[in-house]
């Protein structure tokens, strides 16, 4: 899933990003519901999905891009048991910092009921960008959620607290 997710934001970071979206005074709020898992999430524009199926899971991505701003969800239903959910999704931030040749700046819990993720603030140096990404395991279900832009383009702490906690799991 982290490779999935790596190459994604590689690709918009490496190749521009496109203007998709333009960002206007009121933003409207899009919902989203997984077919797959049944999560819900709220983006800041339109979106697109994609669906891909491997032998380890089945992987869900939707983004959206909103003028230089890209939001990503990735979700993959894994389909070996999944343990130590904790050290995996530092694992999964680990993996993802250094596939972007990215500093964490800041790292912390995030909990959703019983479970225990991760979630940091990344500096891309070469890019000139940040990313905040969460990632989170419950039961064999993976959740990554991304905001990736150029450093002087990124949302406010609110926009992105809007994005990150309209988070709902599915029951998958």
């Amino acid at each position: 899933m982290a490779r999935i997710s790596v190459l994604l934001l590689a690709s918009f970071l490496l190749f521009g990003f496109s203007n998709q979206e333009t960002k206007s005074e009121k933003t409207k709020w899009f919902k989203f519901k997984s077919e797959m898992s049944g999560s819900k999430l709220k983006f800041p524009g339109t979106f697109e999905t994609e669906v891909t199926n491997k032998e380890s899971g089945n992987t869900y991505k939707t983004n959206c891009i909103v003028g230089s701003v890209v939001y990503f969800m990735g979700e993959t239903k894994h389909e070996t048991e999944m343990t130590n959910h904790e050290e995996m999704a530092k694992v999964s931030l680990d993996a993802f910092a250094e596939k972007l040749n990215g500093t964490i700046n800041s790292e912390s819990d995030w909990i959703i009921k019983k479970s225990k993720g991760r979630k940091a603030k990344i500096s891309i140096d070469e890019s000139d960008a940040t990313v905040f990404y969460q990632v989170i395991l419950i039961g064999q279900w993976q959740y990554q959620l991304v905001i990736v832009a150029p450093n002087d383009q990124m949302p406010d702490e609110k926009s992105r607290n809007q994005f990150f906690n309209s988070f709902k799991p599915g029951k998958g």
